[in-house]
């Protein structure tokens, strides 16, 4: 999984790969998403560069068939 090898070993680029030009990734103390893989990767590294050591559970997945997706999540770190 993309999100536990970026946990573990600070890689970001598997995270990234799974992000199209159009994306936006956000968290709830983002004042506006951030767009595409450059925005993936600026979000990814500050999610990690944050904590000395973090492992996540996944909570709650919702998919929509417009292809939107929100993770839901709780970290310990």
């Amino acid at each position: 999984m993309a999100l536990r090898q970026l946990e573990q070993t600070g890689d970001l680029e598997a995270m990234v790969a799974l992000y199209a030009d159009a994306s936006e990734t956000s968290g709830p103390t983002d004042e506006r998403p951030h767009r595409g893989r450059e925005g993936a990767r600026a979000f990814w590294r500050m999610y990690r560069d944050s904590f000395q050591s973090i492992e996540s559970q996944f909570t709650n997945i919702v998919s929509s068939p417009d292809g939107t997706v929100m993770l839901e999540w709780t970290s310990e770190g």
